[in-house]
């Protein structure tokens, strides 16, 4: 859903000996990004060091070559390349660390010892700073927080979408718009929309409490954003978790109201066709709605000094990039100001 070179890794691939990111794409057989060993044979000084080698659009290749350490002979770098990928294997292990990532923070700490680092770098960052972007690019320590997290296969793959619907009161009284999660027992995350439509049932979850629909769409896009590209798959605290299990730690349900397992509702196939269509109002008891008192936008701008007219500009430019222009309930004779005559 999401394009993110950022979190592209980079897996072992047996027959080239090399560290191959599939996810850039390949160019006559050649991966367009991959790294590998590589021992420079100079007459003074032997040195080893891991070497990142891409394509460009017209297929010309490129290379970056960082030193870790010297050696007598190659005999002597491959005994120790051996020794860096086992030391990595329990490195990501221990960690939850994504493994081409532990054999980089090996690396770094061997050039930082051997003092081959050049101009100096610090431990969180990357090493390449040339070449197409991957998970392994230079990058400000700012990111140290999140670092990529090793792959592991989940208990289950899960169907879910995320919806912005009208909450009402048992009364239909309204009382804003609520971002949920939409999970359909027995499909894959692969489903197509068509094999959705027949689905018999499905289980709804409140992950957000909005006072407006703009508020709401712009919750719902940082959720996906989240769940494809954020904390879901960089922060390793959540990598053991199915989809569900995080959508449950991000439920308004959790933060409001401290419930260790939030409860998510049945829908039957009538209200989901409804639902999927974004028909369906959903009814909550007000003591139970937990939408903050200011918009999104006035509490940015507030915590961060923003002042009016700037606040105005990005509400104008997320609007446009969410396509949400009603600003007015359906009710309010405000909505209809732009087709009367001035």
């Amino acid at each position: 859903m999401f394009e993110q070179p950022h979190l592209w890794r980079a897996e072992y691939d047996q027959s080239r000996e090399t560290y191959v990111v599939t996810e850039a794409g390949w160019q006559d057989n050649t991966p367009n990004i991959e790294y590998r060993f590589y021992f420079w044979d100079e007459e003074d000084d032997n040195q080893g060091g891991l070497e990142k080698t891409w394509l460009d659009d017209k297929g010309h290749p490129f290379g970056e070559f960082y030193p870790f350490g010297s050696y007598e002979n190659i005999d002597a770098f491959n005994d120790d390349i051996r020794h860096i990928q086992d030391e990595a294997r329990e490195l990501s292990e221990q960690e939850n660390l994504d493994y081409f990532l532990a054999i980089i923070d090996i690396v770094k700490m061997r050039a930082i010892e051997a003092e081959l680092d050049g101009e100096g770098i610090f431990i969180s960052e990357g090493l390449f700073e040339t070449g197409p972007e991957d998970a392994y690019t230079l990058r400000s320590s700012i990111d140290y927080d999140t670092r990529l997290h090793h792959h592991v296969e989940r208990s289950q793959d899960e169907c879910w979408r995320i919806h912005v619907l009208p909450v009402m009161t048992p009364q239909q009284h309204p009382l804003g718009w609520g971002v949920f999660a939409l999970l359909y027992p027995g499909y894959s995350l692969k489903a197509t929309p068509k094999q959705l439509e027949d689905a018999p049932e499905a289980l709804v979850l409140d992950l957000s409490h909005h006072n407006t629909k703009f508020d709401a769409h712009f919750g719902a896009r940082t959720m996906l954003a989240f769940m494809f590209e954020g904390g879901r798959v960089r922060d390793p605290e959540f990598a053991y978790m199915d989809d569900s299990t995080v959508l449950e730690c991000s439920s308004v349900q959790c933060s409001a109201e401290k419930i260790v397992l939030p409860e998510w509702q049945p829908v039957d196939k009538d209200e989901l066709k409804k639902l999927q269509a974004n028909e369906l109002k959903i009814v909550r008891d007000p003591e139970r709605w937990h939408a903050s008192a200011t918009d999104m936008i006035t509490e940015f701008a507030n915590e961060i000094g923003l002042q009016t007219h700037l606040a105005d500009q990005l509400d104008a430019h997320l609007r446009h990039d969410l396509q949400v222009h009603d600003l007015f309930d359906e009710d309010s004779p405000w909505r209809f100001l732009d087709e009367t005559d001035a």
